[in-house]
């Protein structure tokens, strides 16, 4: 079952550079610092791509909500290869400094 996020929430957006594309990861915070929801934006992209990012942010946040840890969804973004891979390992990477830089822990999931 989803656990909603409260409607006024702590988030942190971080900037990515990769092969000359720029993406924008925001992360969502429960107030127990956990990661909730995530957001995935890349600028100056055609529409497949920019499609493609924003289900994975919708993936993640869904298994986020439903109790999976972070550490889960970031593994499965580090294996990913191929058009998009090395972006998303950055992606993984950016998502794991937001959950510390909040003080929440990737391995723990949202009770």
């Amino acid at each position: 079952m989803r656990k909603p996020l409260p409607d006024t929430r702590s988030s942190i957006t971080t900037k990515i550079t990769s092969d000359s594309i720029d993406a924008y990861i925001t992360v969502g915070f429960y107030e127990n610092n956990q990661p909730g929801e995530v957001f995935i934006k890349i600028a100056k992209m055609g529409s497949f791509m920019s499609t493609m990012m924003d289900q994975i942010g919708k993936q993640a946040s869904i298994l986020l909500q439903t109790g999976h840890t972070g550490s889960s969804v970031v593994e499965k973004w580090k294996h990913i290869s191929g058009e998009g891979g090395v972006l998303l390992a950055k992606i993984a990477e950016a998502f794991e400094k937001s959950v510390s830089l909040m003080g929440g822990q990737i391995d723990k999931g949202n009770e």
